[in-house]
């Protein structure tokens, strides 16, 4: 189904294109150079190179976009054996049949409540991302209020008497375009069910703030690329960014409570620190880091990883864009004794826009 539904929307992508009114396509090409994986016996590594094409054509009645992205990585201790090739295509297609109206198909869109927006995470909470994959549809009866639903794939059930349908839900209130107020359903009709409710204020461009509470959902602190903890029972979120001229300052902040003694996530903490130097049109210097900390005994957490990433992105023609940078991990983990594992990546790419 997953595979019909993204050569559908590839497809569509192609013959929208011919009728398109704007257009964007670019390809970006990187590696993380060399890598150290922040765990056990981990040894300094080639990173192996990615490349990826994203292309987006729309009108008046349409928005249709792909990516597709290819990577190559080595294999065993022979850095110059990249078989190791992974690909990933995302695509989906969005229809306006009338102005107060839009239906999606296709997989990795975005339907979401504006307030669960993470200004360092740069992206939405999974609790405010009501559409992702599958089938949508949103709707806009008046300027100030938007709603809509999803329909992701259904798998893991049966057409049975205990069949759970899994859909989405969520809606928007916006209030003279100075705040957003925002609520959302994710889940199965006698399942798991995640409940969000989120809020912001846009109403100036050198300050925003926004937030919310999720009930049953993940934490940030235990969405890592080194590990995957449980869900938690209530989520606080606020985040916020500033501008002055050329700085800019942003922070996130996530903790998580339990209804229950549980025996590990029972309070997962999440903070995020963003800086931003723009001294230039075609220049800029970017900072974030993360402090994530879960498994909580005993009064104290026995996991933490903390994240810096300093990168600089230069614009070397109105088409090319350069970036290179240094991130840098550390994990502790509580045994018998403290465990710390130190990991590091070079991320460059260069990017090509062909509009």
């Amino acid at each position: 189904m997953k595979k019909i539904v993204l050569l559908f929307a590839s497809l569509s992508l192609l013959s929208a294109a011919v009728f398109a009114q704007s257009y964007e396509v670019y390809n970006e090409l990187g590696s993380d150079i060399v890598r150290l994986v922040p765990r056990a016996n981990a040894k300094v590594r080639f990173a192996g190179f990615y490349d990826e094409v994203y292309g987006r054509v729309s009108s008046s009645i349409y928005t249709a976009e792909a990516r597709y992205r290819l990577g190559m990585d080595p294999v065993g201790e022979d850095h110059f054996n990249l078989t190791n090739v992974t690909s990933r295509l995302r695509a989906n297609v969005w229809f306006r049949p009338a102005s107060f109206m839009e239906l999606v198909l296709g997989n990795d869109y975005y339907m979401a409540v504006p307030g669960s927006y993470m200004v360092v995470y740069d992206e939405y909470l999974d609790g405010g991302r009501y559409g992702k994959n599958g089938f949508g549809m949103s709707f806009i009866p008046v300027d100030f209020i938007q709603f809509g639903f999803s329909i992701p794939e259904q798998s893991g059930v049966t057409f049975k008497d205990d069949f759970n349908l899994k859909f989405n839900l969520g809606g928007n209130f916006n209030i003279n375009n100075i705040a957003n107020v925002g609520v959302s359903f994710l889940g199965a009709v006698g399942g798991n069910q995640t409940v969000g409710i989120y809020g912001n204020y846009i109403g100036s461009k050198d300050f925003y703030i926004g937030g919310g509470y999720t009930y049953d959902a993940k934490s940030l602190a235990v969405q890592t690329d080194y590990y995957d903890g449980n869900t938690s029972d209530h989520l606080i979120d606020v985040t916020g960014k500033f501008n002055f001229n050329v700085f800019r300052f942003g922070f996130d902040f996530e903790i998580g409570f339990q209804n229950e003694d549980r025996l590990y996530d029972k309070t997962p903490l999440y903070v995020g620190l963003l800086f931003e130097l723009n001294p230039a049109d075609n220049f800029l210097v970017k900072v974030d880091g993360y402090y994530k900390a879960s498994n909580i005994s005993d009064g104290h957490y026995n996991r933490t990883e903390i994240q810096v990433y300093p990168r600089v992105i230069v614009d070397l023609t109105s088409r090319d864009e350069l970036g290179a940078g240094f991130e840098f991990t550390m994990v502790e983990e509580a045994t018998v004794d403290n465990t710390y594992h130190n990991g590091f990546a070079i991320p460059v790419y260069w990017k090509h826009y062909f509009n």
